[in-house]
């Protein structure tokens, strides 16, 4: 479930999806179900990437402190990366988006790139950036092939300022915007994609 815009995603025990709503035609009897788990992603900048090796629960406070303004009723929780030797450290606080009512026991809680991170595996290429937008913030991803190499979220409130992050982050891993792909998940202007088509060897969306 991704609450930027209380869009929502059902899916059944076998991971097959039974229901998509982008937040605008809600089906209400999907909301009265008792799911067996709800997976909340929330648009925050709260978080951080901790290599396996120097990650320890007791330092991850810390961590995340040290280069994110946390909020102060943080809780602050860790998820290891299956197959990238990385631990993603987040906060969730007074800053998130009010959760939508749904019957369930196990509610997950995460910041909303860890989506993004998840998608590395099931997109096919080599050079590729992938990205969300949401609440005034451009989230990106970028990735070698299935290799993690770097995952940041910044405020943008407009096309340009999310165009110089994503401009920014492919010189930063040394991308040749010729040869790289954006994938978009979510939904974006197709001005936007536009403007990226100009930079970037190929544009497309992602699940």
């Amino acid at each position: 479930m991704d609450l930027s815009g209380f869009s929502f995603i059902v899916y059944d025990r076998n991971g097959t999806i039974v229901y998509k709503s982008d937040g605008s035609d809600a089906d209400s009897s999907y909301m009265d179900v008792p799911y067996h788990s709800v997976e909340v992603y929330y648009p925050t900048l709260c978080y951080t990437m901790i290599p396996v090796d120097f990650y320890s629960h007791e330092t991850a406070y810390s961590y995340l402190e040290s280069v994110r303004e946390l909020p102060a009723d943080a809780q602050v929780c860790a998820l290891e990366i299956p197959g990238q030797k990385m631990f993603l450290v987040y906060a969730i606080g007074s800053d998130n988006l009010p959760e939508p009512l749904l019957k369930s026991t196990k509610i997950k809680r995460y910041p909303l790139v860890y989506s993004l991170i998840d998608s590395i595996q099931t997109i096919e290429g080599n050079n590729k950036i992938i990205l969300a937008r949401s609440e005034g913030i451009v989230h990106i991803v970028a990735a070698e092939r299935g290799r993690f190499l770097f995952a940041n979220s910044f405020p943008a409130e407009d096309d340009i300022t999310a165009l110089y992050f994503i401009t920014s982050v492919a010189h930063q891993v040394m991308f040749n915007p010729e040869l790289t792909s954006v994938y978009i998940k979510g939904t974006v202007t197709d001005a936007f994609c536009s403007t990226l088509e100009n930079y970037f060897n190929k544009v497309g969306f992602v699940k």
